[in-house]
């Protein structure tokens, strides 16, 4: 009896190797469903970092392919930087810059296409701070000049009378190059370019995606046509890298905005562990003459709106001479709302 028990069990047991394999299913399933839901959770942030990388963060509908992370873009944007600077990562245009851009236009077969008007525009970049420290233009140093046309026939399908229609591209050849008579030796971060073409024609291709349309779709504009890679993809953290200085004193601000972050951070959870840890255990530990009182007026604390305190904390502030310092940024982030929580906190443990 005993023993058929026992035959009976080793029969209903797995090999040992098929609960491995049930192991590492489970486990799989398991790591999937945390990817899943930290994919989800980032999903946010992704969008809002690739957003961060286009020319127009706020454009609608949402586009999920861009030329900031197109590679065959980015091969266009490094030769460009690299005619226009030596440098196919942050490009620019230097002295001995020497630019092959290229335009195709097309339009209907009794149209003819005629030469764009294209310059190199003065353009200041952004506003503010930025329109304030720039001095130095691509538009002093370039020359623009015609070097070749290509012109070509095709069909496409009219969907409206199901017969092929016949089409004309043209493709204008420029050569943008820095002028050799320029004494100075100056590198410009930015080269726009612009091409107003009739209504007749439309931009078909070009060697570097435009920026934007302009004039009801008649200016082809590029905010830079030679940004290398680097300068293609992170344009906009450049911009606020470089673009966000003291005008007294021309130090960039960026660094040290960043610095007072990190030091208003990590100076309010310091004051608010320690502050905050001490006053909770005193009201949840000790014994002494006006608990009540005290704890009344923190509860009491936590429902007056932060609106109603801001002239009382400046004018505190002001006396104190801490008007424009971390400090009193730290300072008035000490709620009572954390002096009650550590008060619960240690209320949960036992007193013995």
């Amino acid at each position: 009896m005993k023993n058929s028990m026992d035959e009976n069990s080793n029969k209903s047991r797995l090999p040992l190797s098929a609960l491995r394999r049930r192991q590492l299913s489970a486990l799989a399933w398991v790591y999937l469903v945390f990817i899943g839901l930290g994919t989800v959770l980032l999903g946010t942030f992704a969008i809002a970092f690739a957003a961060s990388l286009k020319e127009d963060p706020l454009e609608s509908p949402f586009r999920f392919i861009f030329p900031q992370i197109t590679p065959t873009v980015w091969v266009s944007a490094a030769d460009l930087g690299r005619q226009g600077a030596a440098d196919p990562w942050w490009g620019g245009f230097a002295p001995g810059g020497d630019i092959e851009f290229s335009l195709t236009y097309g339009a209907k077969a009794d149209e003819e296409i005629i030469e764009p008007i294209v310059e190199v525009p003065r353009r200041k970049p952004g506003s503010g701070l930025a329109a304030a420290i720039t001095t130095t233009f691509a538009s002093d140093y370039a020359l623009v000049e015609l070097v070749g046309t290509n012109q070509n026939s095709y069909e496409l399908l009219d969907r409206e009378t199901g017969q092929n229609q016949s089409y004309l591209s043209k493709t204008f050849n420029y050569r943008i190059r820095y002028d050799p008579e320029q004494s100075e030796n100056i590198k410009v971060e930015r080269t726009p370019f612009t091409a107003l073409a009739p209504r007749t024609q439309v931009l078909l291709d070009s060697t570097l995606p435009i920026t934007q349309m302009e004039r009801r779709g008649r200016v082809a504009s590029w905010n830079n046509i030679t940004p290398g890679v680097l300068g293609l993809i992170f344009n906009s953290y450049r911009r606020v890298i470089n673009e966000t200085v003291d005008l007294a004193t021309g130090d960039r601000l960026f660094f040290k905005w960043m610095g007072n972050s990190f030091t208003i951070a990590i100076g309010r959870v310091i004051f608010m562990i320690v502050l905050s840890s001490l006053a909770g255990y005193a009201l949840a530990r000790m014994q002494f003459k006006g608990l009540r009182l005290v704890f009344v007026v923190v509860i009491f604390s936590m429902t007056i709106p932060v609106q109603v305190t801001f002239i009382s904390n400046y004018l505190v502030i002001r006396d104190l001479g801490l008007l424009n310092t971390n400090f009193s940024v730290i300072m008035v982030a000490i709620a009572s709302a954390h002096v009650l929580l550590m008060k619960q906190f240690f209320e949960s443990f036992p007193k013995e």
